[in-house]
């Protein structure tokens, strides 16, 4: 898709900046006063210099709005949490009149981190060559960030009248758009959770033999065992059985119930205003992607239904489909939308228990009877400084090692 250039004319007009104007007034009373009461002539000349100086401040100022043109391009990008992004916009003039100052700056999104100033005052001087300035970012949370080019703003010497610019050259809306993808983090293979969902979706215990080796009468074959060894899948544990004998047991046999765990990620904007926020999402997004990650590792397949605007669904059975979430995750925007639960999907695909990555505080208790009326078994994931204020059961908290503990 071509990128189309358009040119935001600025048509505020020049406004006055009423402090520094009383203080031009203060310094003409002043010279008034001198002019009467010590030297008529020189206090009369000083007025008069003080009176030019604004009125070719405030020429000047009108003749640099028209002249002067900055360019800012947009842009579209995918990178790696980590990298080091380079946002540029350049300045010129079309005359030889040495110009006001010139005010920009730019605006990040809270998952951006400015490694540069951001704010400019730049002189042009009388030269006219284009200038070329640029901020460097850090990309220092996932999901998608944005930087935009606040208006530029004229600002004439004395500090008096100031201006929008009226040759302001943008491409699209002016915003450069990032997609910062995540990290996949190692989980602990003996997370409690995974055993959790494994034991509640992937068996049926009751029906469990104990013999770590027995066939039915009519020989059909029954259930084998064998103790555990590290790398053994952890969705053929027999729970139950291992409790029994303290130990860990693995069941041989095909007899596994259709995977039916899913995980559910959705981030909401209703704690936008905390500091923590961004980095508190970008702990829920990763956590989630490492747990699609860790099942993949141990054998399990699952769909991880995801909400950027509306429901998508991925089935995670191999690494390509796992790169497919990672990227789809670094495009996600925490939304203040709650939009229905997927349930016909959920239903439609046996999912009987979910891992339900979020960051809803307000409206999660809503989300979870969904949930919990259509039939699923849900454990809430959160960022370890969120599980406090969340008063829900099977709650558990990730902290920064990509540990899992239940919350009550």
């Amino acid at each position: 898709m071509k990128k189309q250039n358009k040119n935001a004319e600025r048509k505020g007009g020049i406004r006055v900046n009423f402090k520094h104007f009383f203080s031009m007034f203060v310094c003409m009373s002043i010279m008034a006063a001198f002019c009467f009461f010590m030297n008529g002539r020189l206090g009369l000349y000083a007025v008069i210099l003080l009176v030019l100086a604004v009125i070719l401040s405030a020429l000047m100022t009108w003749i640099t709005v028209k002249q002067v043109e900055i360019s800012f391009v947009s842009r579209n990008e995918t990178v790696n949490k980590g990298d080091m992004i380079d946002i540029s916009f350049t300045v010129s003039k079309k005359t030889f009149i040495p110009t006001p100052f010139i005010e920009i700056s730019l605006l990040s999104h809270g998952n951006l981190e400015a490694a540069t100033p951001e704010r400019f005052r730049i002189s042009l001087g009388f030269s006219k060559k284009k200038r070329c300035y640029s901020v460097r970012y850090l990309a220092k949370y996932c999901t998608s960030g944005s930087v935009r080019l606040n208006t530029p703003m004229i600002i004439d010497y004395l500090g008096v009248f100031t201006s929008e610019v009226n040759g302001l050259v943008i491409s699209g809306d002016g915003a450069c758009r990032f997609s910062i993808i995540p990290q996949i983090h190692e989980m602990h293979s003996q997370n409690e959770l995974l055993k959790i969902c494994c034991d509640a979706s992937a068996y049926d215990d009751n029906a469990e033999e104990t013999d770590e080796t027995t066939t039915i009468g009519n020989g059909v074959a029954g259930y084998e065992h064998r103790e555990y060894v590290p790398g053994d899948p952890v969705k053929r544990i027999n729970w139950k059985l291992s409790s029994k004998r303290d130990i860990y047991m693995i069941r041989l046999d095909e007899k596994l119930a259709s995977p039916s765990q899913a995980i559910i990620f959705e981030l909401s904007d209703e704690r936008g205003k905390e500091d923590s926020f961004c980095k508190c999402c970008d702990l829920i997004a990763e956590a989630a992607l490492s747990m699609a990650a860790l099942m993949l590792r141990q054998g399990l397949s699952c769909d991880v239904y995801s909400y950027n605007g509306n429901w998508e669904q991925f089935s995670i059975g191999g690494e390509g489909e796992l790169m497919v979430f990672q990227t789809a995750l670094a495009d996600n925007s925490p939304s203040s939308a709650a939009a229905p639960m997927p349930i016909s999907e959920l239903q439609n695909r046996h999912h009987r228990v979910v891992m339900y990555f979020t960051n809803r505080k307000d409206t999660l208790p809503q989300r979870l009877e969904e949930l919990r009326q259509a039939g699923c078994e849900v454990y809430t994931v959160t960022a370890q400084e969120y599980a406090s204020d969340i008063g829900a059961e099977g709650c558990y908290s990730v902290n920064e090692d990509f540990d899992m503990t239940s919350v009550r």
